[in-house]
């Protein structure tokens, strides 16, 4: 659940008179006129929690205000996002960038991404009072002095993360809950468009990649058994070759037994023979 978004020199935002804005439970409805910023809202809760830039702001050159704006050769911009996770726990994430303007030529630059995990959100989640709200937004800010956990600051890494932190899947964000209104006609789509995107929402890749491997582990199951079975066969013949010439080893041991008392008795004879 979103709480707080803190917004500085993102498009009409200034940067040098940063606007809070504090979202209420079970809803927050946003109302101005045409440029006043609402979209804004929704593309910097969009940035902050995936990085991704909405739509022709040329990689983000165009999301920061405009430099010439403010009549200086760059312009620094900061997103904080304060909602609760998973658990209940509390999640801030800051993001901090600038556009500056060299020879007529804009540059993006990143300078600061982190999240902090910080204690449980003891609020029971149905304040509809704004003094309730504020005075949850005062025990966030207060428990930035407690032992918070650093998660990254590696963009690739909060992307990641972040989902997870939220128990929201990244494809849920970024075709559902945060899906720019000039893509907004995707539904409307040919049918193989709205299959993949389909797909993309209910991980039906995901899906049939463990499909295949389990149908391959089951072929490679199945080769192992014929191969097996194979072998279990030989060895069964084998063991029955043993026992036949096992009888037959105690045959010829008994056979030979009786020749070799055979001989003795005959040489007696002999013995005796030769003596008269």
């Amino acid at each position: 659940m979103l709480r707080q978004l803190t917004i500085s020199g993102v498009r009409s935002y200034s940067d040098t008179n940063e606007q809070t804005i504090e979202f209420m439970s079970p809803l927050t409805i946003i109302l101005g006129s045409n440029g006043s910023g609402k979209t804004t809202i929704v593309e910097s809760i969009q940035y902050c929690l995936t990085g991704a830039f909405p739509p022709l702001s040329d990689n983000g050159k165009r999301f920061v205000r405009e430099p010439e704006i403010e009549h200086s050769s760059a312009v620094k911009a900061r997103i904080q996002l304060v909602a609760t996770g998973t658990n209940n726990q509390t999640l801030t994430i800051t993001r901090r960038f600038q556009v500056s303007l060299k020879e007529g030529k804009k540059a993006f630059q990143t300078f600061d991404t982190a999240v902090e995990l910080g204690p449980m959100d003891q609020s029971d989640g149905d304040d509809s009072d704004g003094g309730e709200n504020t005075k949850n937004t005062k025990n966030t800010k207060n428990s930035k002095n407690t032992k918070n956990n650093a998660v990254s600051n590696r963009n690739r890494d909060l992307v990641d993360h972040i989902p997870k932190l939220l128990g929201i899947p990244p494809a849920i964000m970024q075709h559902v809950l945060f899906l720019h209104h000039e893509d907004s006609h995707w539904p409307l789509s040919e049918d193989k468009k709205v299959k993949d995107r389909f797909d993309v929402i209910f991980s039906s890749d995901k899906y049939s990649d463990a499909l295949n491997q389990y149908r391959d582990h089951r072929r490679e199951l199945v080769s192992k058994q014929t191969e097996e079975r194979h072998r279990l066969t030989s060895l069964t013949e084998r063991y029955k070759e043993y026992h036949i010439l096992r009888a037959n080893l105690r045959q010829y041991q008994d056979e030979s037994f009786k020749n070799q008392e055979s001989i003795t008795n005959h040489k007696e004879i002999i013995q005796k023979f030769e003596s008269n």
